[in-house]
């Protein structure tokens, strides 16, 4: 004989693996809404920060630095380079 399936059962299991998912999951959400805030927010219990701080990503991710290093890095190269008369680097730095 085959057994039914009790469905107050099958949702109770569901309940119970939502609630150990959403316990597990909820440290990793408030840190990350703890990195996006700025610190006089940081005492807000809201998830939902009252203004975006990107500033620490920027920095960790070096995002724009390495358009500032271009310039840069373009005057040493002109530097090293012997063969280039003073035309060609007045040509090359003018772009």
């Amino acid at each position: 004989m085959v057994k039914k399936k009790n469905p107050l059962k099958s949702f109770g299991f569901f309940l119970l693996i939502l609630s150990i998912v959403a316990f597990s999951i909820f440290p990793f959400v408030q840190m990350l809404s703890l990195s996006l805030k700025y610190q006089w927010d940081w005492g807000n219990p809201s998830l939902i920060p009252r203004k975006i701080n990107l500033e620490a990503y920027k920095e960790l991710l070096n995002i724009g630095q390495d358009l500032k290093n271009v310039p840069e890095s373009v005057l040493t190269l002109l530097d090293e380079t012997p063969e280039l008369t003073s035309l060609q680097r007045a040509a090359i730095l003018s772009k």
